[in-house]
Parts: structure tokens; C-alpha cells; sequence
């Protein structure tokens, strides 16, 4: 176990065999002093004359003495401590216990096992039925009451109507919906009809927990249902599978996959049987290139005008299977500049654009269509415009003006679809032509590995390039952050600003140095931070992070660990460990307790040898610099090389007992047949 004091591990000298983590030891002896000279014989002599006719006296008084601030001190340290009586061969102790931290995990487990009875026990199925029918009219008092609730938080969205509901699914089990007069809400809608001061948040409604705006949108009142969410603004957010993260600066947006050519690249939104008639939302983006937004030919080619194909420079949004048009967010040119070939690539909706004669028949005037560039000379460069996002209604260059001012529900698009669908959403982000030229958004350099090689690369990596061709900067270039997108690709982030890349090149990893910073032994007891060696005891390093706290407590008070196999002392190792616990950071496994008990006076070799190679290995992190050091509590448990592990018998306590050999160590943990049987084989190794 790492010492979050000086970040690496400690040796224990009562460390368990079989549970053992590295524990520091502080008590060191210091009742042990030097003689000191005296060379004052004649004095000595005389008082050692007169002191041997009073030997006896004293010694007597003393004795009393001695007994009396004995019976005193006990006296005193009983009210004081916890009242474990111990039964050691050293010297008994009594001393205050550990305690755990504060938080709420008692709350929830009490609750959770009071969920666990209710649905094995019939019996208390039933009372709780006659609870409810005894007490409708109290909770429905109390459901009006929250209801009205005029000050709830955007914070606590959704857990007055969690109780409401919850309260209202009990009644409705048991047949008394008569008390709240309605059925359970099946949408968002419903409960802003039931609850119309309900906040927005998450409900459970259909069984699925579903995100409802309450308020107004688009000119309805609230009761919308979130089908799909998107917010690349939280830096924890990733986009959708199959697109690109783009970044440039603060702005971190998702595009198409890499192409050379015209393509969409999308994303389903399930409506999870949902049935709605309405779609409202909004998109916001950003321009790369020269986008040309619904322009009907790129290059004399006119393949691309369905609904099935790229028929935007932006994002087209439809549902269902064949695909139903919902709404297409354009990105046009230029705001300002109508002098590159008549204006005819910017927004339909933009002065002097002939765009709106080619329109396609299944977008009709359901769309919104913008230009993120300024320039007023009709050019466009390959960099993303991030000064101005698209389809915000704010930004409109004096050509564009019509674009915003036609569309006043801007950013919010709405489409009734005149018909009731439980139809999927679909988002595509499209361009007719290649990434490297126009996209929505396109800020980002991605590595392709050649012959299929594996770049072995995560996102905690660092490379540098050489004999890049083209894009020259990369060469020698301080280390760039590493994104996996694939095992043969890799991103390094914005490289908008350089050159245009030819070919060849080669990354070279990078290693960077790292600080560890580590938790007081205060700090990481009641908040602990855990190395898992074993995921398939993935709770077990919680358990013997409380019973080791233990173990150090119950030798504090009694001067020795518990005995091997001793269920006295097994038991009362246990109150020692509930002390601990008083927190109840985590619900205690007694019979693994009972084990820690039995075995935390064993030695095996086999143990120690783990625990001493984990030590030196620490070392050798912390003299040399390299590697990652264990990170605060590692606990390493083998307790399944125990007999009743394997469906075996528990040993008594008289198979354990030390015989003055120098196994006692092994016999503590496997018991003295066990020994025997070892000590009669005859493996050459």
C-alpha cells in the first residue's frame, strides 16, 4: 500500500500473509537508556550501608504505590474507551479507535436492503399495502403540497414529480388511483398537464429516464421531450461514433470523417417508442473553407440533388426510414460579397443569390442558412471561421441580413409534421466536395499510419514528426497532444496554420514528464484512492481498507493481534471494525472480517515476496524518476488459497496453534496437518 505521505510503499512488520498491504510502523522502542558515570564511591558506599535496613519497607510501599495509580489510570481510561476486552500474551493496552468520514452511503444501504426485504418478504408486502390504503389522502396531501412547490431549483428538476410518481405508482398497484384522479404520465406533456409548475430535468416516464423542458419553445408551451443532445461545449463530451473532434482554440465541434471527395457522415436518435408530432431545435456550427451551401453542381456533376445524398454544405436533418426531410442548416460563402460568380454560392436567402430558384423541392422554407466568413472580396481560406457560429441569428453580414430577420424563432428551428411518428432522428453533417476544402467543421490533423501498422498510441501520449513533406512545421515540432481515433489514426489538433502536407513523415513518441500529487494519510483514510489488482474482486479493497484500520486499532487496545482462528477474539474484532466504520462508508462483509482476524498473525514466504518486490520496485521508481509510482492504497489479497475457499472445512483453533517451530507462520494461515503434508513432500525445484 503506497504511504500518501512519502508516495511509496512501507514495510509492516505485522502485515497479514494473505491480505497485506505496506503499512508504515512508527513504534519504535525508546524506553532503552545509557549507563552514566558516577564517581562518588564513599557516598555510595554510606548510603548503600543505611538503604539495605530499609530494602524491604520500601519495596512494600512502592508495590502500594504503584497498584494504587494503576487502579486509577484503568479507572480512568475505561470511561474513556471503548470497552474491548483482549486476551493477549503481551502486555493489554486500551487506547481511542479510528473513525471513518462522514457521508450518506448508511442512508442508501438501508435503503437498499429495505428495497431487498419488501420484495422477498410477502408479509411486508402487504403492510405496506395497507399502509398505503390507510394513508392515501396523507400522501396525496403531501404530493399537492410539492406540487405547488413554486421554488424548486433547475438543480432539483425533476425530483418533486420523482416523488409524485413514485407515490402515484404505489397508489396505482394497489388500486387507489381514485386518490390522485390520474393515471401515471406517459410523457412530458402529460405531467406538465398533471404538474404544470414541474422544472425542466430528468422524469421517469415509460419506464426510462427522459429529460423534459418545461418551458416554452417555439411558440408552445413546455412538455418537450429531448430525443437528441449534443453539447461539444463540456470538455468531457465526445462526439458521436464515426465523426471527428475538431478543435480550434475554445471551440470544439464534431465533423465529418476525413474525405477526398463529397460525403455526409451521421448519427441516429432513437425515440424509444416516443411518440411526438412536433420536432423544435437547434444546431449551432461553424465554416470551414469555402462552403457553397445548397448549390445544385460541383464541377458540372448535378448526382448529388436527393435527399439520400450530399445535397448541403451543412447539416441535414430527417427521420425514418425512407427519410423524411425535417429541417437542412446551410452554410453559405460569404456574408458580404456577392462578387464571385454572381453571388452564386451564397445562402438562398441572401441578396442577389440564385440560389433560391434551384432549391430543392424537399427543403422548401424549411431552413435556416448562414456564412461564418466576413471577407468582402468573395474569397474564402481553408481555416475555420470561429468569430462568427452558424445559424445563431446573430452575425448577419449585409447581404445575409434576410437570413436572420425572415427567421425570428432563430437559433430554434420547428417543423409540425402533421402526422403522429415514433420515427428515429437522423443528423448528417454533408459537403459536396472534400474535407480538406469545406466541411462543418474542419480544424483538425490526423495521422494515418502506413501498411496497416498499429500506431499503439493513447490519449495520454505525446509525438513529435520527421521527414514530413509539405507540411514542414511538424518537423522537430514540440511535442502535440495525442487523440486515438482508430488503431491506424491518431489526432494532434489544430494544424490549420500550417502547410499544405505532400506525403511521408514519421512520428516519434514522446515522453513527457508527469507530476503525482498525493493525498495527507488524513485525507486518503477517510477518502481513500484504491489500485485495483483484481478486478474480479473489484469491492474487496474498500473492505480491507476498514478492516486494516481495524487491525491497527485492535492491537492498539490490546497490545497483540487477534489470536489464529480464535472466534473470541474473531468477534471482537468485529466491534472494533463496526467502530471503525461508524460512517458506514461501506457495508461491512463480516465473514471476509473473520478471515482477517484468523489470519493476521500468519507469515508465508510466498506473500512476503510479493510485497518486497512491490517495495524494491518503488524504489527504483522514486530513485530514478521513471515509471508511474503506485498511486495511494494498493491491497493484495490471496485468500482463495484457503481451504474453505475451495469448499473445504474452517480450521479450528486448535490446528493453528504455535508450536515453537519456524513455520508457525505458515501454520497460523494453513494449520498444522497442512504443514505436515508440506514438509513430507519431495518436489526438486
Amino acid at each position: 500500500m503506497s504511504d500518501p505521505d512519502n508516495d511509496r510503499l512501507q514495510p509492516d512488520d505485522n502485515a497479514d500473509p494473505d491480505i497485506a498491504p505496506l503499512q508504515p510502523d512508527d513504534n519504535a522502542d525508546s524506553d532503552i537508556a545509557p549507563l552514566q558515570p558516577d564517581d562518588k564511591a564513599g557516598v555510595r558506599g554510606c548510603l548503600r550501608q543505611h538503604w539495605q535496613k530499609f530494602t524491604p519497607l520500601a519495596l512494600l510501599a512502592v508495590i502500594i504505590l504503584l497498584n494504587v495509580i494503576i487502579l486509577c489510570i484503568s479507572g480512568v481510561l475505561l470511561k474513556a474507551t471503548a470497552t474491548v476486552t483482549c486476551s493477549c500474551e503481551e502486555t493489554q493496552q486500551q487506547s481511542a479507535g479510528f473513525t471513518g468520514g462522514n457521508d450518506g452511503s448508511y442512508i442508501m444501504s438501508a435503503f437498499s436492503n429495505l428495497s431487498g426485504l419488501i420484495k422477498q418478504n410477502h408479509q411486508i408486502t402487504s403492510n405496506l399495502s395497507d399502509f398505503v390504503q390507510q394513508n392515501g389522502q396523507m400522501i396525496s396531501n403531501i404530493v399537492a403540497t410539492l406540487a405547488n412547490h413554486g421554488s424548486v431549483g433547475i438543480s432539483t428538476a425533476g425530483a418533486v414529480d420523482d416523488v409524485y410518481l413514485v407515490v402515484q405508482k404505489i397508489l396505482q398497484i394497489q388500486n387507489a388511483t381514485s386518490v390522485l384522479n390520474s393515471a401515471t404520465p406517459v410523457s412530458c406533456k402529460a405531467i406538465k398537464e398533471v404538474l404544470p409548475n414541474s422544472p425542466s430535468g430528468y422524469y421517469y416516464v415509460n419506464g426510462r429516464n427522459i429529460y423534459c423542458n418545461m418551458e416554452e419553445l417555439c411558440g408552445s408551451g413546455g412538455g418537450w421531450t429531448r430525443l437528441a443532445y449534443l453539447d461539444m461545449t463540456d470538455a468531457t463530451v465526445n462526439c458521436p461514433s464515426g465523426f471527428r473532434l475538431y478543435q480550434s482554440g475554445s471551440v470544439r465541434a464534431c465533423g465529418r470523417a476525413a474525405s477526398n471527395g463529397g460525403s455526409c457522415t451521421s448519427v441516429q436518435f432513437p425515440s424509444n417508442g416516443i411518440s411526438y408530432s412536433e420536432v423544435c431545435g437547434r444546431v449551432t456550427g461553424y465554416q470551414f473553407g469555402s462552403t457553397d451551401a445548397a448549390y445544385y453542381e460541383h464541377n458540372g456533376i448535378l448526382n448529388h440533388n436527393d435527399i439520400n445524398s450530399y445535397y448541403v454544405d451543412g447539416v441535414s436533418i430527417t427521420r425514418g426510414s425512407p427519410r423524411q426531410h425535417v429541417w437542412t442548416l446551410m452554410a453559405g460563402l460569404n456574408e458580404a460579397s456577392d462578387n464571385y460568380r454572381d453571388g452564386r454560392y451564397n445562402c438562398p436567402c441572401s441578396q442577389g443569390s440564385p440560389q433560391n430558384l434551384t432549391l430543392k423541392s424537399f427543403i422548401g422554407n424549411d431552413y435556416f442558412c448562414e456564412s461564418g466568413n466576413p471577407s468582402t472580396n468573395g474569397r474564402s481560406l481553408r481555416i475555420l471561421y470561429t468569430s462568427d457560429p452558424l445559424w445563431d441569428g446573430e452575425g448577419c453580414g449585409s447581404l445575409e441580413g434576410n437570413c436572420c430577420t425572415s427567421r425570428p424563432s432563430l437559433p430554434w428551428f420547428n417543423k409540425a409534421l402533421g402526422t403522429t411518428t415514433t420515427d428515429y432522428l437522423e443528423m448528417r453533417i454533408c459537403g459536396d466536395q472534400g474535407t480538406y476544402d469545406e466541411d462543418v467543421p474542419d480544424t483538425e490533423g490526423v495521422v494515418t499510419c502506413s501498411d496497416e501498422t498499429r500506431h499503439n498510441l493513447t490519449g495520454e501520449d505525446y509525438v513529435t514528426f520527421k521527414e514530413v513533406e509539405g507540411m514542414t512545421e511538424l518537423n522537430g515540432c514540440q511535442p502535440r497532444p495525442v487523440k486515438e481515433l482508430g488503431p491506424y489514426t491518431f489526432s494532434i489538433g489544430d494544424t490549420t496554420g500550417f502547410s499544405d502536407y505532400v506525403k511521408g513523415g514519421a512520428a516519434v513518441q514522446v515522453k513527457m514528464p508527469k507530476t503525482f500529487k498525493f493525498k495527507s494519510i488524513n485525507e486518503s483514510l477517510n477518502e481513500p484512492e484504491f489500485l485495483i489488482s483484481d478486478f474480479a474482486k473489484f469491492e474487496r479493497p474498500a473492505q480491507l481498507h476498514i478492516g486494516f484500520q481495524a487491525l491497527h486499532s485492535y492491537k492498539s487496545k490490546c497490545g497483540c493481534l487477534p489470536r489464529p482462528y480464535n472466534r473470541e477474539d474473531g468477534a471482537k474484532f468485529l466491534e472494533v471494525v463496526k467502530e471503525v466504520n461508524t460512517a458506514a462508508v461501506a457495508k461491512i462483509d463480516e465473514k471476509l472480517m473473520m478471515k482477517l482476524s484468523y489470519l493476521s498473525r500468519g507469515d508465508c514466504s510466498p506473500m512476503q515476496a510479493v510485497i518486497g518486490s512491490i517495495t524494491a520496485q518503488e524504489v527504483m521508481k522514486a530513485c530514478s524518476g521513471k515509471f508511474s509510482p503506485l498511486v495511494q492504497w494498493f491491497y493484495f489479497d490471496a485468500l482463495e488459497c484457503l481451504s474453505e475457499e475451495e469448499g473445504g472445512d474452517e480450521l479450528p483453533e486448535a490446528a493453528a496453534v504455535p508450536q515453537g517451530s519456524r513455520y508457525d507462520g505458515q501454520i497460523a494461515i494453513f494449520g498444522s496437518d497442512y504443514q505436515k503434508k508440506l514438509e513430507q513432500l519431495k518436489y526438486f525445484i
